[in-house]
């Protein structure tokens, strides 16, 4: 069942506690004046299924949606960031799952099946569901103290109104509740909401995880500095474009900064080295190149991944090249420490 909104007034005010009693900065990231830079990967669904475990051990960061996860080696579970969707699941119902889930469908809530931009089984984003989420968060670290590295929250934008739907689903699930206004109302009318979200993460990983606990987020929204953030597709004109990433001023929202993560989605169908994507963003090469050196110079991570759709079929983050390997060993890459 949902939480009351008293309970809600009770979450924040005790999570406004927390936040007044720690240090939510980061510890500092610095560049590796070696050329060393991190890496990461992402593994979706079943990517992990048939994947020999010793794939992932050069990884520094391993992104896991929960099937994923289910799968992961204790020694991998170590670096394992947890995925979490504030607005949405791939489902309606998780009575099909057989893996341990650690945020229930909106059905298992009792709400309605809402679908957007095609596949996305939408939550009502109203107060109670920022503490609902929250929980969720706090339950699963909990749980995995000491065992895991931190949390990742895709889709972390103020607004998802690009996203395809009707009005009448807006309507229903980023209505005016709780005294706010709606979607109608206000463009950013979910800002406060999402600062919330960022905000109480990270002092859940703080509580649990300590301060080398990780937070990473999957878009334009974050405002903390204890927060990393994902770079989806690098050079993606609409949204990661380079000068985005490497300029001051010219986007505040996404320059990178230590400790970030940088993606690259440039490997074609293939899937093996050497086979380059050409998309709007640009070669897939050329990509590597430009984060490995921005990764050096500012003490971030690169992450390599389809840029086109598999030839076998699955998501484009089902891949998972060894950055060291022989004749086709990552950009200027040794291994570093994230």
């Amino acid at each position: 069942m949902r939480r009351s909104d008293r309970r809600f007034l009770l979450f924040t005010a005790t999570l406004a506690v927390g936040l007044g009693a720690c240090n939510l900065a980061a510890p500092e990231v610095e560049a590796d004046p070696a050329g060393a830079y991190a890496t990461h990967v992402v593994a979706y669904g079943n990517a992990l299924n048939d994947l020999d475990p010793a794939r992932l051990d050069p990884y520094g960061l391993i992104i896991a949606e929960a099937c994923a996860f289910d799968r992961l080696a204790p020694r991998h579970r170590q670096r394992a960031l947890l995925y979490f969707n504030m607005w949405g699941k791939s489902c309606h119902s998780d009575s099909l799952r057989t893996w341990p889930i650690w945020q229930p469908a909106p059905g298992e809530l009792g709400e309605p099946d809402v679908v957007m931009n095609g596949s996305v089984h939408c939550y009502r984003f109203d107060d109670a569901h920022v503490a609902d989420l929250l929980s969720w968060i706090d339950a699963f670290l909990q749980a995995h103290a000491g065992s895991v590295r931190g949390v990742f929250l895709d889709d972390f934008g103020f607004d998802r109104l690009w996203w395809e739907g009707t009005d009448a689903a807006r309507d229903s699930v980023w209505g005016p509740y709780d005294g706010r206004p709606g979607w109608r109302e206000d463009p950013l009318w979910n800002r406060g909401r999402v600062e919330a979200v960022e905000a109480g993460a990270l002092a859940l990983v703080r509580q649990h995880l300590g301060p080398a606990g990780v937070v990473v987020v999957n878009g334009p929204a974050r405002s903390l500095d204890g927060v990393r953030r994902f770079a989806e597709d690098c050079g993606a004109p609409r949204s990661e474009a380079w000068p985005r990433l490497e300029e001051p001023g010219v986007d505040p929202w996404r320059y990178a900064r230590a400790g970030d993560l940088l993606q690259v989605n440039g490997v074609g169908e293939s899937g093996q080295w050497g086979d380059w994507s050409e998309t709007e963003a640009g070669n897939g090469l050329a990509n590597l190149q430009r984060a490995a050196a921005l990764a050096r110079e500012r003490g971030c991570s690169v992450g390599l991944a389809y840029g086109e759709p598999p030839r076998t079929g699955g998501s484009l983050y089902s891949l998972f090249l060894d950055p060291a390997a022989p004749d086709a060993a990552w950009p200027g890459y040794c291994p570093a420490s994230d």
